[in-house]
């Protein structure tokens, strides 16, 4: 069980390395209003397999990673970016498990939900984000049909 728990604790420590470096190569936000910082911080889905954590790397742009596990081998994982571009709109960008990135428009904002939409993607085409206290709802779906997904507040460590 220690063995189980100390390989757990590299995956998130990994998480956090690797969520820093790139920072240091996505940070390139342009906008006027500040990102939605209500996704800051760490998640885990309720099974405890998903952890999705998401820093703040400047007043514009939000960065995360997303690692599924399942028996200490990462089965699933993404790079998220968040940021405004040059006319305004948010646009969430996703590189999952090693390939192309795909960007998706805000078609909806608000002060505890953000939903981004790319109809031209073939899945998903929508990804939303709705925080209701200590929970943080996300919905990947193509735009006919959901797949909820809901994480809790965990810690960082």
């Amino acid at each position: 069980m220690v063995y189980k728990s100390c390989r757990l604790w590299h995956l998130e420590t990994m998480m956090i390395r690797l969520l820093f470096l790139f920072t240091l190569l996505l940070a390139q936000g342009t906008s006027r209003a500040a990102a939605p910082a209500w996704l800051v911080g760490c998640w885990q889905s309720a099974d405890g397999r998903t952890k999705e954590v998401w820093v703040q790397e400047s007043e514009h742009v939000l960065l995360g990673f997303s690692a599924s596990a399942r028996d200490d081998t990462i089965g699933f994982y993404e790079l998220l970016r968040i940021h405004r571009d040059e006319t305004g709109t948010w646009v969430f960008t996703a590189w999952p498990s090693g390939q192309t990135r795909t960007a998706f428009r805000a078609s909806s904002v608000g002060a505890d939900a953000i939903v981004f939409r790319n109809p031209e993607h073939d899945y998903p085409q929508e990804v939303q984000y709705r925080r209701n206290g200590n929970q943080l709802e996300a919905t990947v779906s193509l735009l006919n049909g959901k797949e909820r997904m809901r994480f809790d507040k965990a810690g960082c460590n």
